[in-house]
């Protein structure tokens, strides 16, 4: 059974992410995270775990650690970060 939760994403790596929340979730739980991002625009199914959770106020930031997978596209995002990210992407 999955539960969607609404978030914001603070900050990015090519093996990680960071989201803001109103949600708790529990460390060590296993994500699948849809993103769309880029110029042009892609969507990527990535996977995840959560390392950490901080709770500032009303918003929970967790730390996230992509996983690997057939199912994933770990591969791509990580080919397509630089760009994605860089200054001219």
């Amino acid at each position: 059974m999955g539960v969607s939760v609404e978030c914001a994403a603070v900050d990015f790596s090519k093996r990680g992410l960071q989201f803001s929340t109103a949600d708790a979730l529990p460390v060590g739980a296993r994500l699948n995270i849809t993103i769309g991002i880029g110029d042009p625009f892609a969507m990527y199914l990535l996977g995840g775990e959560i390392r950490w959770v901080r709770v500032a106020g009303d918003e929970h930031y967790m730390g996230v650690m992509l996983t690997e997978g057939d199912r994933f596209d770990t591969q791509k995002w990580s080919d397509d970060f630089e760009g994605i990210f860089s200054a001219e992407g």
